[in-house]
């Protein structure tokens, strides 16, 4: 153990668990928390923002890009509230974001004494959009509380994680014992599931391969990929993971690479199962365009005339 204040305890326990790069505002209540990170610049990249909303939205590009959790810090009430439209993207696009944040001092919590930037129950003003919320209002629960996040991205379907500290306990000094993180690799109860995976590719005779929106966090886009080829399958992603499979060596970008790969691989016409504008209308299973053969596997076809537009032959 060592001592520390709950500030440094915050980055130390981040630090452990890979984290080098943050976003975010600073502010009157997360003071304590910047003058840790001010000792602490040779390990941590800072990027600012003007509004908390901002440093959301590039707390959730870095994760989507990198794979790797987006951390941004905002503080009390007004703030915290402004990354409510950020967290809720993430959500819904199964992106991994942590948000450290702050409440106000542990005596003034919810007390309704119109304190500096008061909320009204914080916590649950983020429960709609984030997998899991935490108030931190000791020191050495800090470690605890940012291993349970990570466990959290790692082991479920990657969501945003809100934990929170009262203000006061940024400043705080106590005892920290920082944990470790944990082991690389799947978690040890999905290993049966993967294992059956594996024997259904082997199995199949023209299998496909579609990549969801969590393999990119979790490392395994390019391990995918290359075990969809050895399989002699097709490789499709939806809009939302483009980073998932490599883009070479289909000369077509994003979705229709995906496309591209179905429709060599698996079959004529596949083509249209996986295509670039597919969005939210996207169901297994449900063409998307009409068939045009086995030739135009890959290939854009016209765009059908929207409601109102007439095109001209």
């Amino acid at each position: 153990m060592a001592k520390m204040t709950g500030g440094k305890a915050v980055l130390e326990s981040l630090k452990a668990h890979g984290v080098d790069t943050l976003f975010g505002i600073i502010s009157v209540h997360n003071l304590d928390l910047y003058d840790a990170l001010f000792d602490q610049q040779d390990s941590f990249r800072y990027i600012g923002g003007r509004m908390e909303l901002g440093c959301g939205f590039m707390a959730d590009g870095y994760s989507r890009v990198s794979g790797k959790p987006g951390v941004v810090i905002t503080s009390t009430g007004p703030g915290a509230a402004d990354s409510i439209g950020a967290m809720g993207e993430a959500y819904h696009s199964a992106c991994p974001i942590l948000q450290i944040t702050t409440n106000v001092e542990r005596e003034f919590i919810n007390s309704r004494r119109g304190v500096t930037h008061e909320p009204k129950d914080q916590l649950e003003m983020f429960q709609s959009v984030t997998d899991w919320t935490s108030l931190i209002t000791e020191v050495d629960a800090i470690p605890d509380a940012v291993h349970e996040a990570f466990r959290r991205f790692r082991e479920r379907r990657p969501r945003p994680i809100e934990l929170e500290l009262a203000t006061d306990v940024l400043g705080m000094e106590s005892d920290v014992e920082i944990v470790p993180p944990m082991s690389d690799g799947p978690p040890s109860r999905y290993e049966a599931e993967i294992a059956q995976a594996a024997d259904m590719l082997k199995a199949a005779k023209r299998p496909v391969i579609v990549v969801g929106e969590e393999v990119q966090s979790q490392g395994g886009g390019g391990g995918g990929y290359r075990a969809g080829r050895k399989a002699g399958s097709g490789s499709g992603h939806y809009r939302r993971r483009q980073g998932g499979l490599p883009r070479k060596p289909s000369p077509v970008p994003g979705a229709r690479a995906g496309a591209a790969h179905l429709g060599r691989k698996s079959g004529p016409g596949l083509a249209g199962v996986v295509r670039r504008r597919a969005g939210p209308r996207f169901r297994p299973g449900l063409p998307l365009h009409r068939w045009r053969g086995p030739e135009a596997a890959g290939k854009a076809g016209p765009r059908p005339a929207r409601r109102g537009i007439h095109r001209q032959e």
